[in-house]
């Protein structure tokens, strides 16, 4: 990781994606020619985002949040500090659209009320193309609540906080309300009348404040070392 951000140094990139690697080898038949025992722990994978964030910010980076660095003249960096920062399914972005055209196998689309998800492979993909279809494989249309939720989320990881307003009172249930007042008592989060706050400390398990707003995680437990990729 260290040789890495030293390689990067020398290119001085505008801005940085630095992802934790997920393994899925449900859908990356790739992956499966090994197993999580060969792959660091959650403790040493953090370990190596701090390192890797020690040396960034050394750099002149700032942290954006969840994954993502930017130097402090690039419009990523602006977009924060004005409020204007938005995440789609490439990441954190200074530009909002309603509208997200995925054109490769296995992207996806956001078409504000919807998701398209292309072919997997690159030969359906190609096929679908050539027939003069659109290549799409599955998609799910939301319902007014699965807006309200991707409102509350996008508010959560782009500006750090979420506020106790009507049309979002669903989200706040009992059990998520206990889930929120142990992330408070660990320092990730404060409570106030009308917000949750995000803290500093919080930004890097923001996924984890997100999850406690997601019905499809919730739905998903069981499946869940194997469906979603891991926070940490």
């Amino acid at each position: 990781m260290a040789g890495t951000i030293d390689k990067v140094a020398l290119l001085r990139p505008d801005r940085i994606a630095f992802y934790s690697y997920a393994h899925v080898p449900c859908s990356k038949p790739s992956q499966r020619g090994y197993s999580e025992k060969d792959l660091p722990t959650g403790p040493a994978k953090r370990a190596l985002y701090e390192l890797v964030l020690q040396k960034l910010q050394a750099l002149g980076y700032l942290d954006i949040g969840k994954d993502h660095f930017a130097l402090p003249e690039d419009a990523l960096y602006l977009a924060q500090q004005t409020g204007q920062l938005h995440r789609n399914f490439l990441g954190y972005t200074p530009c909002h659209t309603n509208l997200l055209i995925g054109l490769r196998a296995s992207s996806i689309s956001d078409a504000k009320y919807a998701y398209l998800q292309n072919e997997k492979t690159v030969e359906d993909y190609k096929a679908g193309i050539a027939a003069g279809n659109l290549a799409i494989t599955k998609g799910h249309l939301l319902t007014p609540e699965d807006l309200l939720r991707k409102k509350a989320l996008l508010k959560i990881v782009c500006k750090g906080e979420l506020a106790y307003i009507k049309e979002v009172d669903f989200l706040f249930n009992k059990e998520t309300r206990a889930a929120l007042l142990e992330m408070e008592e660990e320092g990730l989060l404060t409570l106030h009348p009308d917000l949750v706050k995000v803290t500093p400390l919080g930004q890097a398990f923001v996924r984890n404040i997100c999850m406690l707003f997601d019905q499809k995680v919730k739905e998903s437990k069981q499946e869940f070392s194997t469906t979603f990729s891991k926070a940490i």
